[in-house]
């Protein structure tokens, strides 16, 4: 059979190779996102392994492997989301390609949910809740050096450029999104641009509770959170996309 020979040396017995499928299975389960359940689960399992009140008296092995499971569990979780760890104009065209995957799927019947409504403010939503802490993690848990907090920057200061360009943004997109699905033949009328909103509140306003807010969704608040910048050159990959 193909590949035995690297079969081999990723599970050379029968009990390594049940523990490389638990894995396996874990990290592609990982990207599930949106069961609170397993959200839970994970953010308990992190406390266990970064947190030194709970590895006092663990096995040295046991703790090792427990951290080696979720710090892979929360790389492929970035990968899955990339593209907002990355340069502005990265993560716009992956944000636009997102946004045509998912209105052609309801222009065709396939979904229920326009994507059109709250699109501006559920990608700050997402960045609130899932990929800042989510980069607060891939810090923390150090294997990424100073890319690390490169990573952190970027989904920062992609944040704040949204926080003042995505209406524009959104309207463009959309725009440009609803003009090629008309070529094409659709059981559903395509709904319109959302108006022009007000712009959002200065980012000063904004960013005053950032430490309560991250300190709720299970980081420590004794950080002190960096302005938010926009970098200009590109973080090294953890799985680039272009």
């Amino acid at each position: 059979p193909k590949f035995k020979e690297l079969r081999q040396c990723i599970f050379p017995t029968a009990s390594e190779k049940k523990r490389f499928r638990q894995l396996i299975v874990n990290t592609v389960m990982a990207t599930d996102i949106l069961d609170p359940d397993m959200l839970m689960l994970r953010k308990n399992r992190w406390e266990k392994a970064f947190n030194n009140t709970y590895n006092a008296d663990v096995d040295a092995n046991v703790d090792f492997n427990r951290k080696a499971t979720i710090v892979i569990e929360h790389i492929i979780q970035a990968s899955d989301v990339a593209h907002t760890m990355q340069h502005w104009h990265i993560f716009i065209k992956w944000n636009t390609l997102l946004y045509r995957e998912l209105y052609a799927a309801y222009m065709k019947g396939y979904s229920n949910k326009d994507p059109t409504e709250g699109w501006y403010e559920g990608q700050l939503k997402f960045y609130d809740h899932y990929v800042i802490p989510l980069a607060y993690k891939l810090r923390e848990c150090g294997v990424f050096g100073v890319s690390g907090d490169e990573y952190l920057d970027y989904a920062r200061g992609n944040r704040a450029e949204w926080a003042r360009k995505g209406h524009d943004e959104t309207r463009k997109m959309i725009q440009r999104v609803h003009r090629d699905v008309s070529k094409h033949n659709s059981n559903r009328t395509l709904s319109p641009p959302p108006p022009l909103l007000p712009p959002p509140p200065p980012l000063g306003e904004q960013e005053m509770d950032d430490k309560n807010h991250f300190s709720d969704n299970g980081f420590s608040n004794s950080n002190t959170l960096t302005p938010l910048v926009c970098h200009q050159k590109i973080a090294p990959s953890m799985n680039r996309k272009e």
